[in-house]
């Protein structure tokens, strides 16, 4: 890991947020697929709202 941090940080190319390890990868994952259901379900009434 702390190669990793190095070269990201000798890149100037730093992501806002790293996610380290598989475990970690699907955790996130499942919760992101999580809030895009539940925004999804919310979709008419966030268009609704909209005025030009």
């Amino acid at each position: 890991m702390a190669e990793i941090f190095v070269n990201l940080v000798k890149s100037g190319n730093l992501p806002q947020r790293l996610i380290m390890g598989a475990d970690s990868w699907t955790a996130i994952m499942a919760k992101l697929d999580a809030l895009r259901t539940e925004y999804e379900k919310w979709r008419d009434v966030a268009y609704s709202t909209y005025f030009s």
